[in-house]
């Protein structure tokens, strides 16, 4: 995929139905109706239920169904979500092509308004504690904090949130994790 410039590449499943992306889940819109692979096959991630859940929230209805990869002309819209493409629109896959619109837009700004409301819970628990399971480093933290990693990229101004500030500090200073952010740095 990155060979032909493409930043991703849509993957199908041992029946060549579309399944998801490389890092991510992917998301069609048709006639105002969200359509996204069954998670059968791949994993039904945190990230994509939580676009699902915000989706049906708002009124939006969602198809969970198998998708053949000549259906993709069809589709108006196209969306993936995962930790770290959190909501992103798609404007081509290989020959299809798909304009970023009004539900992609949507759920854009409803994830990024519930990343901000979890970004203040953290924030409200770290006032309390050291870790977000009391005085402990745990796998609550280990977790969490690669998500919350990158704030910035997120627009989340870390001037509201102190407390995840200090506690995203208190990890990055840790020398497994340094060792670990060494590796990665080796590899890139």
């Amino acid at each position: 995929a990155e060979r032909k410039g493409y930043a991703d590449a849509m993957m199908l499943d041992w029946q060549g139905r579309v399944a998801e992306c490389t890092g991510a889940n992917i998301f069609f819109v048709k006639d105002g109706v969200i359509h996204t692979p069954i998670a059968d096959c791949f994993l039904d991630g945190i990230t994509r239920r939580t676009v699902i859940d915000l989706a049906r929230a708002g009124g939006l209805e969602v198809v969970e169904r198998r998708i053949m990869p000549d259906e993709l002309a069809s589709f108006e819209e196209c969306f993936i979500c995962g930790t770290a493409a959190e909501v992103t629109p798609v404007s081509e896959v290989g020959p299809y092509k798909f304009t970023p619109g009004n539900i992609s837009r949507v759920l854009i700004d409803d994830y990024t308004n519930e990343v901000n409301r979890l970004y203040k819970v953290m924030n409200q628990r770290l006032g309390e504690t050291r870790f977000l399971a009391g005085d402990r480093y745990t796998i609550a933290d280990i977790s969490t904090w690669p998500w919350a990693g990158n704030p910035e990229r997120r627009g989340v101004d870390m001037a509201l949130y102190p407390n995840v500030q200090r506690w995203f500090e208190d990890i990055l200073a840790r020398p497994a994790v340094q060792r670990g952010m060494a590796l990665l740095a080796d590899e890139r």
